[in-house]
């Protein structure tokens, strides 16, 4: 699971490197610009899209909720389904049990 995380961190370490080392070689010190108009970039949409992105989480997350909750509400019912057969069958045996001991089913 650590690794996950740990080899895509690696991973863009070592391309954030050469790719900072050729553009060192290419634009000098101006090279510093490439990745900090990067991070300002994807800082500065995150800011304009962030309550948009924000609520289409959320719905995302209720759907899922909600089809959660269906599911868990069909299993429920179908227990509540079973439990009433079960105890049906309990109470018509208990019943035949009560006849046999009274003398009733030996006709």
């Amino acid at each position: 699971r650590k690794l996950l995380v740990l080899l895509p961190m690696w991973c863009s370490f070592l391309l954030g490197t050469t790719l900072g080392a050729y553009l060192y070689t290419e634009m000098g010190v101006e090279a510093l610009l490439v990745p900090s108009g990067f991070t300002f970039t994807i800082g500065a949409m995150y800011t304009l899209f962030r309550q948009t992105l924000k609520g289409f989480l959320k719905e995302i997350e209720r759907e899922r909720l909600n089809k959660d909750m269906h599911r868990m509400q069909s299993t429920l019912e179908r227990a509540q389904g079973l439990l009433r057969e079960f105890n049906q069958v309990r109470k018509s045996r208990r019943q035949c049990a009560a006849d046999v001991a009274n003398g009733g089913g030996a006709d």
